[in-house]
């Protein structure tokens, strides 16, 4: 498993007076083949720093990686394979 993550901008689109919805694009590749494409947004207020709402994106971008990588564990696990296999080898066609 050889990952790579790309964030890009999304938008910025206005909800209400002062108050906006920031959002960015985060690409995640596994083995150069994209897996995930998912947009993350935090509101945004005017006058607040900017900066402030990247632990908030950061937060959420790493545990949908986190998630990807725990499910990767289970689907590549020899005894998924073997199960398939039981499975198919024990159906009555």
């Amino acid at each position: 498993m050889a990952l790579s993550v790309t964030i890009t901008k999304g938008s910025v689109s206005r909800m209400q007076d002062k108050l906006y919805s920031v959002t960015v694009k985060m690409v995640l590749k596994d083995n150069n083949i994209e897996v995930l494409n998912r947009d993350f947004s935090v509101k945004y207020r005017t006058g607040e720093t900017i900066a402030n709402k990247k632990a908030v994106l950061q937060a959420d971008i790493q545990a949908v990686i986190d998630n990807y990588k725990a499910e990767q564990v289970i689907f590549n696990a020899a005894a998924f394979g073997t199960m398939c296999s039981q499975i198919q080898t024990g159906l009555v066609l």
